[in-house]
């Protein structure tokens, strides 16, 4: 509760000044595929039976922006993406020959600001654009279930959690295409890079790997 709050007063403090003077907001949904490459991922992928597709998750967000002329745009956008992956052990399994079973979730909060690029302007029916930009990556991996202690090979139940905030960068590019004066559409792939350093139940593992690819499709809103 704590950290959702945190992320939502800081989402909160980058809101006024671009609110304020926003010439458009744009609704994206689609799809955000972590790369997963880190000592605690190549562990988990070892340990359990996940693969490195199984955090893909859904991904919505939302993007403002404020003109600062034909070609180039101030944007300012917050995004939300969780999974959850359902594992057991590889190479264990309890004496009754049952699955040792854990949740792993995954979740990530982008707040980014960034400049949009657009070579050949807004003033053509559909036209391409480029961005890029540095964010904030609040994040939450929780570990839930049952775990083995190798010590002596005892089950036991357990949640391990690591809350935090990364920082990194991303690069977009994709189409615009306008449908009224008002109402655009468009498709675009971001590329995130993203590493923070594991804290709580993680502590000790390094670098926590971020990084992500990003395809979606959306709905923009021109004031």
């Amino acid at each position: 509760m704590i950290y959702r709050l945190a992320v939502l007063l800081c989402v909160i403090s980058f809101l006024p000044v671009p609110l304020a003077s926003a010439h458009s907001v744009a609704f994206r949904l689609g799809r955000f595929a972590p790369r997963i490459d880190s000592s605690l991922w190549a562990e988990n992928l070892e340990t359990f039976t996940l693969a490195r597709g199984d955090f893909d998750a859904l991904a919505g967000g939302v993007e403002l922006a404020i003109e600062l002329n034909e070609y180039l745009d101030l944007a300012f956008g917050v995004e939300s993406s969780s999974r959850t992956a359902f594992t057991s052990y590889r190479d264990f399994v309890r004496d009754d020959s049952t699955e040792i079973i854990q949740d792993l979730s995954l979740r990530t909060i982008p707040v980014t600001a960034g400049l949009r690029l657009l070579p050949i302007g807004k003033s053509h029916r559909i036209f391409p654009y480029v961005s890029g930009g540095a964010g904030f990556y609040f994040y939450e991996y929780r570990e839930e279930g049952e775990f083995i202690d190798f010590s002596n090979f005892d089950i036991f139940n357990d949640t391990f959690v690591d809350r935090g905030l990364a920082y990194g960068a991303y690069l977009a590019g994709g189409v615009e295409a306008r449908v009224s004066p008002m109402i655009f559409v468009f498709g675009e792939y971001r590329r995130h890079w993203a590493r923070g350093t594991h804290e709580g139940d993680f502590r000790g593992f390094g670098s926590f790997d971020l990084a992500a690819h990003q395809g979606s499709f959306g709905v923009k809103l021109r004031f």
